[in-house]
């Protein structure tokens, strides 16, 4: 089975630095096949014939091997392309002048415990949608800074992941060829 394992904060500034190459290798030697990273932010597809929770426990230890005190998303490459499929025009071709990211919720932590947390949204800022464990928000450019999502609290902030709609389209593109 297709895997996306998503991990959080991976080389931002100084943080949490680690080379695609070592991340791929360290994935490999924790037995996953086909291992694949996108780009330097730790996107990692791979193939496992273990069951989803299997592959988010083993993902989750291959980071803090290598003693990185990151939180990890993993999901099943067909189910996560079922959600982004139809994932909203507003988000997919944002107007101009606007922002589009993909929210992914890391377990164990739930969508609606992250919207509860983050407060009501401001309409005339930004538009969201839930599907399944990704939230999609657009927001003016020149209004991100008025948006929650540019005030995460630290405690929500470690539960989620953001990648820009760029970055989340080629991660589609990119699995629906493995799959």
């Amino acid at each position: 089975m297709e895997y996306l394992a998503l991990l959080r904060g991976i080389n931002v500034g100084r943080n949490n630095r680690i080379t695609m190459a070592d991340l791929r290798a360290a994935f490999t030697s924790a037995r996953f096949t086909n291992v694949r990273t996108y780009i330097n932010s730790g996107n990692v597809m791979l193939t496992s014939s273990q069951p989803p929770d299997v592959v988010q426990e083993r993902s989750q230890a291959v980071v803090r091997e290598w003693g990185l005190n990151v939180p990890v998303s993993t999901f099943v490459a067909r189910e996560l392309l079922k959600v982004l499929a139809p994932a909203p025009a507003w988000w997919t071709a944002p107007a101009a002048g606007s922002i589009s990211n993909a929210i992914f919720v890391c377990p164990p932590t739930s969508p609606d415990k992250v919207l509860a947390a983050m407060g009501a949204v401001d309409d005339e800022e930004e538009q969201s949608r839930v599907d399944g464990p990704v939230i999609f928000v657009t927001s003016k450019a020149t209004k991100f800074m008025d948006t929650r999502w540019s005030r995460t609290p630290a405690a929500i902030s470690t539960q989620i992941t953001i990648r820009n709609v760029q970055t989340t389209l080629k991660l589609g593109e990119l699995l629906a060829e493995r799959v």
